[in-house]
Protein backbone atom coordinates (compact mmCIF):
# COMPACT_ATOMS: atom_id res chain seq x y z
CA UNK A 1 0.00 0.00 0.00
CA UNK A 2 1.46 3.32 -1.31
CA UNK A 3 0.85 6.14 1.72
CA UNK A 4 1.02 9.64 0.89
CA UNK A 5 2.39 11.98 3.57
CA UNK A 6 -0.92 12.52 5.68
CA UNK A 7 -2.37 14.36 8.54
CA UNK A 8 -3.76 13.16 12.02
CA UNK A 9 -2.29 9.26 12.07
CA UNK A 10 -0.50 9.90 15.25
CA UNK A 11 -3.13 10.45 17.30
CA UNK A 12 -5.36 8.20 15.49
CA UNK A 13 -7.81 5.77 17.23
CA UNK A 14 -7.54 2.30 17.55
CA UNK A 15 -10.66 1.52 16.38
CA UNK A 16 -10.37 3.82 13.07
CA UNK A 17 -7.10 3.06 12.57
CA UNK A 18 -7.67 -0.89 12.57
CA UNK A 19 -10.76 -0.14 10.10
CA UNK A 20 -8.60 1.26 7.92
CA UNK A 21 -6.31 -1.42 7.68
CA UNK A 22 -9.62 -3.83 7.42
CA UNK A 23 -11.15 -1.92 4.01
CA UNK A 24 -7.46 -0.78 2.31
CA UNK A 25 -6.85 -2.35 -0.71
CA UNK A 26 -2.97 -1.91 -2.54
CA UNK A 27 -2.51 1.22 -4.33
CA UNK A 28 -4.79 3.32 -2.14
CA UNK A 29 -3.48 6.54 -0.77
CA UNK A 30 -4.14 7.98 3.37
CA UNK A 31 -4.89 10.80 4.37
CA UNK A 32 -5.03 12.78 1.23
CA UNK A 33 -5.94 16.61 0.58
CA UNK A 34 -9.42 17.07 -1.95
CA UNK A 35 -10.48 20.27 -2.53
CA UNK A 36 -10.89 22.11 1.05
CA UNK A 37 -11.23 18.26 3.13
CA UNK A 38 -8.39 15.67 3.84
CA UNK A 39 -10.32 11.84 3.39
CA UNK A 40 -9.36 9.13 5.15
CA UNK A 41 -8.44 7.12 1.78
CA UNK A 42 -8.56 8.08 -2.05
CA UNK A 43 -8.96 4.95 -4.04
CA UNK A 44 -8.16 6.21 -7.74
CA UNK A 45 -11.99 8.87 -7.79
CA UNK A 46 -13.56 7.21 -4.91
CA UNK A 47 -13.16 8.28 -1.87
CA UNK A 48 -13.09 5.92 1.56
CA UNK A 49 -14.43 7.45 4.53
CA UNK A 50 -14.11 5.99 8.15
CA UNK A 51 -17.00 7.35 10.08
CA UNK A 52 -16.83 5.60 13.80
CA UNK A 53 -19.67 8.22 15.08
CA UNK A 54 -21.73 11.12 14.84
CA UNK A 55 -22.36 11.49 11.03
CA UNK A 56 -23.43 15.29 11.77
CA UNK A 57 -20.14 15.85 12.22
CA UNK A 58 -19.74 15.23 8.47
CA UNK A 59 -22.63 16.96 7.32
CA UNK A 60 -20.91 19.35 5.18
CA UNK A 61 -18.04 17.72 4.07
CA UNK A 62 -20.53 15.05 2.62
CA UNK A 63 -22.36 17.40 0.83
CA UNK A 64 -19.78 18.96 -1.12
CA UNK A 65 -17.71 16.21 -1.39
CA UNK A 66 -20.61 14.17 -3.04
CA UNK A 67 -21.66 16.90 -5.37
CA UNK A 68 -18.78 15.94 -7.41
CA UNK A 69 -16.96 13.02 -6.22
CA UNK A 70 -17.99 9.38 -5.13
CA UNK A 71 -18.24 8.75 -1.41
CA UNK A 72 -18.14 4.92 0.32
CA UNK A 73 -18.65 5.85 4.13
CA UNK A 74 -17.47 3.25 6.76
CA UNK A 75 -19.37 3.10 9.98
CA UNK A 76 -18.89 0.07 12.55
CA UNK A 77 -21.75 -1.06 14.84
CA UNK A 78 -20.60 -2.51 18.20
CA UNK A 79 -22.99 -5.26 18.28
CA UNK A 80 -20.82 -6.58 21.42
CA UNK A 81 -19.39 -4.31 24.07
CA UNK A 82 -16.81 -4.82 26.65
CA UNK A 83 -15.82 -1.76 29.16
CA UNK A 84 -12.32 -1.65 30.43
CA UNK A 85 -11.61 0.29 33.35
CA UNK A 86 -8.53 1.52 33.91
CA UNK A 87 -6.79 1.31 37.11
CA UNK A 88 -6.81 4.88 38.96
CA UNK A 89 -3.63 4.17 41.08
CA UNK A 90 -1.12 1.60 41.25
CA UNK A 91 -3.37 -0.36 44.22
CA UNK A 92 -5.67 -1.21 41.89
CA UNK A 93 -6.36 -3.29 38.52
CA UNK A 94 -7.76 -2.96 35.27
CA UNK A 95 -11.43 -4.64 34.94
CA UNK A 96 -13.58 -6.14 32.20
CA UNK A 97 -17.00 -6.65 31.94
CA UNK A 98 -19.37 -7.32 29.52
CA UNK A 99 -22.02 -4.50 28.63
CA UNK A 100 -25.50 -5.61 28.54
CA UNK A 101 -25.89 -3.62 25.67
CA UNK A 102 -26.15 -5.02 22.39
CA UNK A 103 -26.88 -3.32 18.48
CA UNK A 104 -27.45 -4.75 15.53
CA UNK A 105 -27.57 -3.28 11.64
CA UNK A 106 -30.36 -1.44 12.38
CA UNK A 107 -28.39 1.07 15.03
CA UNK A 108 -27.84 3.11 11.99
CA UNK A 109 -31.09 5.18 11.71
CA UNK A 110 -30.02 6.62 14.81
CA UNK A 111 -26.62 8.31 12.48
CA UNK A 112 -28.44 8.75 9.19
CA UNK A 113 -31.38 10.74 10.92
CA UNK A 114 -28.45 13.68 10.58
CA UNK A 115 -28.32 13.43 6.91
CA UNK A 116 -31.79 11.85 5.45
CA UNK A 117 -31.66 13.25 2.07
CA UNK A 118 -28.68 11.75 1.36
CA UNK A 119 -29.58 8.28 1.52
CA UNK A 120 -31.10 7.80 -1.75
CA UNK A 121 -27.70 9.83 -3.46
CA UNK A 122 -26.46 8.00 -6.09
CA UNK A 123 -22.54 8.99 -5.46
CA UNK A 124 -23.27 7.87 -1.58
CA UNK A 125 -22.48 4.00 -0.48
CA UNK A 126 -22.68 3.08 3.17
CA UNK A 127 -20.50 -0.14 4.46
CA UNK A 128 -21.63 -0.92 8.25
CA UNK A 129 -19.64 -3.29 10.04
CA UNK A 130 -21.04 -5.03 12.50
CA UNK A 131 -18.18 -5.52 15.52
CA UNK A 132 -17.00 -6.98 18.83
CA UNK A 133 -15.24 -4.14 20.52
CA UNK A 134 -13.42 -3.33 23.88
CA UNK A 135 -14.08 0.00 24.88
CA UNK A 136 -11.25 1.66 27.43
CA UNK A 137 -11.78 3.91 30.18
CA UNK A 138 -10.19 6.06 32.66
CA UNK A 139 -10.98 7.85 35.50
CA UNK A 140 -10.94 11.64 35.85
CA UNK A 141 -13.21 13.10 38.87
CA UNK A 142 -13.72 16.45 37.01
CA UNK A 143 -14.88 14.93 33.78
CA UNK A 144 -18.32 12.91 32.90
CA UNK A 145 -20.28 13.00 36.19
CA UNK A 146 -23.12 11.00 34.50
CA UNK A 147 -20.32 7.96 34.79
CA UNK A 148 -19.00 8.79 37.85
CA UNK A 149 -15.69 10.12 36.80
CA UNK A 150 -14.98 7.20 34.00
CA UNK A 151 -14.27 9.13 30.34
CA UNK A 152 -14.29 6.46 27.51
CA UNK A 153 -10.44 7.05 25.80
CA UNK A 154 -11.10 4.37 22.72
CA UNK A 155 -12.56 2.17 21.17
CA UNK A 156 -10.63 -0.76 20.26
CA UNK A 157 -11.65 -3.42 17.37
CA UNK A 158 -11.66 -7.28 18.27
CA UNK A 159 -13.34 -8.95 15.23
CA UNK A 160 -15.57 -8.43 12.43
CA UNK A 161 -19.34 -10.10 12.91
CA UNK A 162 -21.15 -9.00 10.05
CA UNK A 163 -20.78 -6.45 6.74
CA UNK A 164 -23.69 -5.02 4.90
CA UNK A 165 -24.04 -2.44 1.91
CA UNK A 166 -26.49 0.60 1.68
CA UNK A 167 -26.91 1.83 -1.71
CA UNK A 168 -30.70 3.12 -1.08
CA UNK A 169 -33.70 3.12 0.87
CA UNK A 170 -34.95 -0.05 -0.33
CA UNK A 171 -31.71 -1.10 1.68
CA UNK A 172 -33.15 0.25 4.68
CA UNK A 173 -36.67 -1.32 4.12
CA UNK A 174 -34.60 -4.79 4.13
CA UNK A 175 -33.75 -4.23 7.70
CA UNK A 176 -37.30 -3.71 8.25
CA UNK A 177 -39.01 -6.37 7.06
CA UNK A 178 -41.24 -7.37 3.61
CA UNK A 179 -44.74 -7.76 5.98
CA UNK A 180 -45.05 -3.61 6.01
CA UNK A 181 -49.18 -3.36 5.29
CA UNK A 182 -49.46 -0.55 2.56
CA UNK A 183 -50.42 1.92 4.96
CA UNK A 184 -48.46 1.82 8.59
CA UNK A 185 -47.23 3.61 11.55
CA UNK A 186 -44.05 3.40 13.60
CA UNK A 187 -45.72 0.65 16.00
CA UNK A 188 -46.13 -1.34 12.92
CA UNK A 189 -42.50 -0.94 12.05
CA UNK A 190 -41.59 -2.13 15.45
CA UNK A 191 -43.96 -5.43 15.11
CA UNK A 192 -42.67 -6.42 11.26
CA UNK A 193 -38.84 -5.72 12.69
CA UNK A 194 -38.64 -6.36 16.45
CA UNK A 195 -37.07 -3.26 17.50
CA UNK A 196 -37.71 -0.51 19.87
CA UNK A 197 -40.24 1.99 19.12
CA UNK A 198 -37.51 4.69 19.72
CA UNK A 199 -35.71 3.37 16.60
CA UNK A 200 -38.66 2.57 14.82
CA UNK A 201 -39.42 6.55 14.76
CA UNK A 202 -35.90 7.13 13.40
CA UNK A 203 -36.41 5.08 10.82
CA UNK A 204 -39.66 6.76 9.78
CA UNK A 205 -37.92 9.88 10.36
CA UNK A 206 -35.22 8.80 7.93
CA UNK A 207 -37.20 7.15 5.15
CA UNK A 208 -39.48 10.40 5.02
CA UNK A 209 -36.18 12.28 5.22
CA UNK A 210 -35.06 10.47 2.14
CA UNK A 211 -38.47 11.15 0.57
CA UNK A 212 -39.05 6.97 0.40
CA UNK A 213 -42.21 7.59 2.25
CA UNK A 214 -44.71 10.10 2.57
CA UNK A 215 -47.55 11.12 5.62
CA UNK A 216 -50.86 9.96 4.50
CA UNK A 217 -53.07 11.20 7.70
CA UNK A 218 -53.05 10.09 11.19
CA UNK A 219 -54.71 7.82 13.51
CA UNK A 220 -55.59 9.43 17.04
CA UNK A 221 -51.95 10.84 17.82
CA UNK A 222 -50.33 8.51 15.59
CA UNK A 223 -48.88 9.09 12.21
CA UNK A 224 -49.66 7.15 9.18
CA UNK A 225 -47.49 6.62 6.16
CA UNK A 226 -46.88 4.79 2.92
CA UNK A 227 -44.38 4.03 0.17
CA UNK A 228 -44.06 6.69 -2.59
CA UNK A 229 -42.81 4.50 -4.67
CA UNK A 230 -45.26 3.08 -7.65
CA UNK A 231 -46.50 -0.97 -6.62
CA UNK A 232 -49.21 -2.80 -7.60
CA UNK A 233 -50.64 -2.23 -3.58
CA UNK A 234 -50.21 1.16 -3.54
CA UNK A 235 -51.91 1.22 -7.27
CA UNK A 236 -54.83 -0.20 -5.73
CA UNK A 237 -55.00 1.73 -2.70
CA UNK A 238 -55.22 4.70 -4.85
CA UNK A 239 -57.84 3.39 -7.34
CA UNK A 240 -59.84 2.54 -3.78
CA UNK A 241 -59.40 6.36 -2.34
CA UNK A 242 -60.26 7.77 -6.03
CA UNK A 243 -63.86 5.88 -5.64
CA UNK A 244 -64.02 7.26 -2.48
CA UNK A 245 -63.80 10.31 -3.41
CA UNK A 246 -66.17 10.00 -5.94
CA UNK A 247 -69.05 8.98 -3.89
CA UNK A 248 -68.08 11.78 -1.24
CA UNK A 249 -68.58 14.02 -4.31
CA UNK A 250 -72.22 12.77 -5.66
CA UNK A 251 -73.11 13.27 -2.07
CA UNK A 252 -72.09 16.59 -1.77
CA UNK A 253 -73.72 17.43 -4.77
CA UNK A 254 -76.72 15.74 -3.73
CA UNK A 255 -76.74 17.81 -0.33
CA UNK A 256 -76.18 20.82 -2.73
CA UNK A 257 -79.06 20.10 -4.56
CA UNK A 258 -81.51 19.84 -1.91
CA UNK A 259 -80.30 22.67 -0.20
CA UNK A 260 -80.95 24.32 -3.62
CA UNK A 261 -84.53 23.44 -3.91
CA UNK A 262 -85.14 24.49 -0.36
CA UNK A 263 -84.77 27.41 -1.21
CA UNK A 264 -86.56 27.69 -4.56
CA UNK A 265 -89.55 26.72 -2.13
CA UNK A 266 -89.07 29.04 0.52
CA UNK A 267 -88.42 31.66 -2.00
CA UNK A 268 -91.63 30.79 -4.09
CA UNK A 269 -93.65 30.53 -0.51
CA UNK A 270 -92.48 34.20 0.53
CA UNK A 271 -93.32 35.70 -3.16
CA UNK A 272 -96.93 35.80 -3.06
CA UNK A 273 -96.58 37.43 0.60
CA UNK A 274 -94.70 40.55 -0.80
CA UNK A 275 -96.65 40.81 -3.78
CA UNK A 276 -100.26 40.52 -1.85
CA UNK A 277 -98.96 43.18 0.24
CA UNK A 278 -97.93 45.56 -2.57
CA UNK A 279 -101.48 45.28 -4.39
CA UNK A 280 -102.68 45.47 -0.71
CA UNK A 281 -100.73 49.44 -0.32
CA UNK A 282 -101.71 50.32 -4.22
CA UNK A 283 -105.47 49.20 -3.49
CA UNK A 284 -105.49 51.48 -0.41
CA UNK A 285 -103.63 53.77 -2.38
CA UNK A 286 -106.34 54.37 -4.82
CA UNK A 287 -109.34 54.18 -2.42
CA UNK A 288 -107.60 57.46 -0.19
CA UNK A 289 -107.32 59.19 -4.28
CA UNK A 290 -110.64 58.28 -5.52
CA UNK A 291 -112.64 60.88 -3.21
CA UNK A 292 -110.95 63.73 -3.94
CA UNK A 293 -110.59 62.78 -7.54
CA UNK A 294 -114.85 63.02 -7.24
CA UNK A 295 -114.96 66.48 -5.51
CA UNK A 296 -112.52 68.06 -7.67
Amino acid sequence: MAADPHIGTLNEAHLHASLKELVSEPGDRFEVRVDRFVVDILRGDLIVEIQTRSFGSMKAKLHALLATRKIKLIHPIAHERWIVKLARNKKETDTRRKSPKRQGLEAIFSELVSVPDLIDHPNLEIELILVQEDEIRYHDPKKAWRRKGWVVQERRLLDVLDRMIIRSSADLFSLIGSDLPVEFTTADIAKVSGWNRRTAQQAAYCLRGSGAIEMTGKQGNAIIYRKTADSPQNSSSKRKKKGTTRSETGKTRKKKQATSKKTVTRKTKTTPRKVSSRTASKKRATRKKSPATKSS
